[in-house]
């Protein structure tokens, strides 16, 4: 965002498949620098009337969504549908609570936390590949073997490193809470807790999991 300039830029971005194939899109960035994302927030959908105006709450990363009365919801389930919400300010010491609803089996639902932006230190990529993060607080595995995770970036060649772990139960079309808190711990470590229950039920009084990490 260093190239960008304040107001409207055109980008081009340039898409070359395993043959050879070439495609050019023009898009426009409109880029207000500056802005620093306040803490606490509270992503409300309510105060949104479609999803083109998801940009007033939250910052869509990857996917289509779409806006339903229950929230925002994928259009095309699929790898790494993200929002984000937050500023590079956030360093440490706060805490995330966010419903989540599945609709059918998946692969992994939660919260990233930490999250640096796409890196690309190990190997040339482009687009960059690689997701540098605190923590990664989800429940993967799917209906038939939810497991609650801690889960640590160890780049390209370590991948995904499970820190803490512990089996969950999930259905479809019900609604869960996470809640994942970040404290810093001194000496470039910081402890992470994370929780998981229904909506329809009481808040557990202590955290399912938690992990020391970078």
């Amino acid at each position: 965002h260093a190239s960008l300039i304040n107001g409207a830029n055109t980008v081009e971005i340039e898409a070359m498949d395993s043959w050879g194939m070439v495609t050019t899109e023009m898009v426009t960035i409109n880029y207000t620098p500056g802005n620093v994302w306040p803490l606490p927030y509270t992503a409300d959908w309510g105060t949104i009337t479609n999803i083109q105006e998801v940009e007033q709450v939250a910052q869509i990363v990857d996917g289509f969504w779409e806006l339903t009365p229950g929230g925002i919801r994928t259009v095309q389930t699929g790898y790494d549908r993200t929002i984000a919400v937050g500023d590079e300010t956030w360093l440490s010491d706060y805490e995330v609570t966010v419903p989540i609803t599945t609709h059918s089996d998946f692969a992994g639902m939660g919260v990233a936390i930490g999250w640096q932006g796409h890196t690309d230190d190990e190997a040339p990529h482009s687009p960059r590949i690689e997701w540098p993060l605190q923590a990664l607080a989800w429940v993967r595995g799917g209906l038939s073997n939810s497991s609650l995770e801690i889960v640590t970036y160890g780049g390209l060649s370590g991948w995904e490193v499970i820190q803490a772990a512990q089996p969950v139960i999930t259905a479809a079309n019900v609604t869960y809470i996470l809640k994942t808190r970040s404290e810093y711990l001194g000496s470039g470590t910081s402890r992470v807790y994370v929780k998981f229950w229904p909506q329809s039920g009481a808040e557990p009084t202590g955290w399912n999991i938690s992990a020391d990490v970078p």
